[in-house]
């Protein structure tokens, strides 16, 4: 079982998505937990070690520490936006 944790702008990006997301995508993020590569997950190219999954138009980009168990979530954004920000 991994650790998940949540970097301050990940944090802050949660909590400025409508509520109609934020529960499911709550859910995923604690199943990373369970499984840090979960079907649909997907290495970003040009990001050592980041991976991303979807869900609706919105992208959780997150970094895997393998050796130490732990999934730190980087971002939380529209699909827009979030390749902007990297």
């Amino acid at each position: 079982m991994y650790q998940v944790r949540l970097s301050r702008k990940a944090q802050k990006d949660l909590s400025l998505i409508d509520n109609v997301y934020y529960e499911p995508i709550q859910v995923k993020i604690m199943q990373l937990s369970q499984n840090p590569y979960p079907n649909g997950s997907k290495k970003l190219s040009g990001h050592e070690d980041l991976y991303r999954i979807k869900h609706a138009d919105y992208r959780i980009v997150y970094h895997i520490a393998d050796v130490i168990k732990i999934v730190n979530i980087v971002r939380v954004k529209h699909r827009k936006e979030i390749y902007k920000k990297l």
